[in-house]
């Protein structure tokens, strides 16, 4: 025969081009895999071991899509017969939704379960644009804590992708997350109280402040404050008249 061809069209009805060849005969164990819009070819001798036929190509197509299997005789005054066993088709494949419900004793992370994954991983980055480094690999729930940051108290960035035996999933889109609470500092000023906060660039602060934690709403103090990646300070003037007063600091991350 004429061994094992890779062959695909960039779009419907364009001329078909070769991506790459291999050496071997039917009957043969043959495989395509899509990770997003890059198609692999392999073959192999028993469907265990796969060898790449050519390289990966890119082509656009849209999340979901019909498969199916034909042959040509390559003539079309000829015609041929082939047998088809052990075909397979893998759980559509989707990245994982976003990730949610952070919290400020890790940054513990949750995202909803993908039905096609068999394992997660979880990307940490700087920048909301990364780069992203691999963190965390083969987690089977659909959670995690980054204990490695939970002291540094800067603000970091997350994704999950969700990984099967055909592939990665895009990733998910990232979110911010500040492993510890910043320091802060309360001290009264003459008539004033103070809170010093240790910010974080990009984010806003807003002091509040309320008299009874049982009833009552949370007074904004002043307006918000953008945090410079130095202490930053909150003032509550002429708050000595008042005879208890509860405060918080509002924190908003950049997105």
């Amino acid at each position: 025969g004429s061994g094992i061809r890779f062959e695909y069209r960039s779009n419907y009805a364009a001329t078909s081009v070769t991506g790459g060849t291999a050496a071997g005969n039917a009957p043969v164990w043959l495989k395509l895999v899509r990770a997003g819009d890059l198609i692999s070819a392999f073959c192999g001798p028993d469907g265990v071991h796969w060898t790449p036929v050519g390289s990966p190509v890119t082509i656009p197509m849209a999340p979901g899509l019909f498969s199916g299997l034909a042959t040509s005789g390559f003539d079309s005054a000829s015609l041929a017969t082939a047998t088809f066993d052990h075909v397979t088709t893998p759980v559509p494949f989707a990245a994982p939704y976003a990730v949610s419900g952070l919290n400020s004793s890790g940054p513990g992370l949750t995202w909803d379960a993908n039905p096609g994954a068999q394992t997660y991983s979880v990307k940490r980055s700087t920048s909301a644009t990364g780069s992203f480094s691999t963190v965390a690999s083969g987690l089977t729930d659909a959670a995690f804590t980054d204990s490695s940051v939970l002291a540094s108290g800067a603000l970091y960035y997350y994704t999950v992708s969700a990984v099967n035996a055909f592939g990665e999933s895009f990733d998910a889109p990232a979110v911010a997350a500040l492993p510890s609470p910043p320091a802060i500092r309360i001290q009264t000023i003459g008539n004033d109280i103070t809170v010093t906060v240790t910010s974080l660039l990009g984010a806003t602060y807003q002091l509040q402040r309320k008299d009874d934690l049982a009833s009552g709403i949370w007074i904004n103090e002043g307006s918000p404050v953008t945090g410079t990646g130095s202490p930053i300070i909150l003032t509550h003037p002429n708050a000595l008249p008042y005879q208890k007063q509860f405060y918080r600091c509002v924190i908003t991350l950049p997105r």
